[in-house]
């Protein structure tokens, strides 16, 4: 009985050791400047947008490894200058053991507060999300690939303005507050949602 004590406790000091090891590791081989130019290079090689970090891109381990980012803004496809989009603050949180054994992709935390985002879209039906979407057209073969499952989703303070013109829609919408539960194909989400529109076309003002 004593020897099967003494290779518990080995074995779980070996773990703790394991995992204290990976932790350290991950903190010092992640290069959050690295991130930031990949990501700029690569909006801007495929998107022909700019993308702008003016805030530190880091690692958390705490209570679940996730990277956050400060201050990030995107412009418009093609208008370096236009802003599409900002946001103040955020982070997202990965679950590493279903993407490892099951290739599924399960985001266990997504928060975000402080964001800003404009939709356009001109009478022939020309939004200036379309490079970002991609359009799928008749012909496209069905996308393959690890399905895609988040368990929550925080959202605060955030903005969108509308300029809508084949639907003839345009104006603010504020959302105070957005949770949503586990979401996914087959799942039933739970909502919670605090909101304000301010339209000028038409002319509306609401709170949900």
């Amino acid at each position: 009985m004593q020897t099967w004590w003494r290779r518990s406790l080995y074995a779980i000091a070996g773990l703790v050791l394991l995992t204290a090891g990976l932790a350290l590791w991950l903190v010092l081989s992640f290069d959050g400047e690295r991130f930031q130019r990949a990501a700029v290079d690569w909006m801007s090689t495929r998107h022909a947008r700019r993308l702008v970090f003016d805030g530190p891109v880091t690692l958390q381990l705490r209570p679940q490894p996730a990277v956050a980012v400060q201050r990030v803004s995107l412009s418009e496809p093609g208008q370096p200058q236009q802003v599409f989009a900002r946001i103040e603050r955020a982070a997202l949180s990965l679950r590493l053991r279903p993407l490892l054994l099951q290739r599924e992709v399960v985001v266990d935390h997504v928060s975000a507060s402080g964001a800003m985002l404009r939709f356009s879209r001109d009478a022939a039906g020309v939004r200036n999300v379309d490079d970002l979407l991609g359009r799928v057209t008749a012909d496209s073969a069905p996308r393959t690939g690890p399905a895609l499952r988040i368990d929550s989703l925080e959202l605060r303070d955030a903005e969108l303005e509308l300029d809508d013109a084949a639907a003839g829609l345009r104006g603010r919408i504020s959302v105070l507050l957005l949770e949503l539960g586990a979401f996914g194909p087959g799942l039933v989400t739970p909502l919670q949602l605090q909101a304000q529109a301010a339209m000028s076309e038409p002319p509306l003002q609401a709170a949900l």
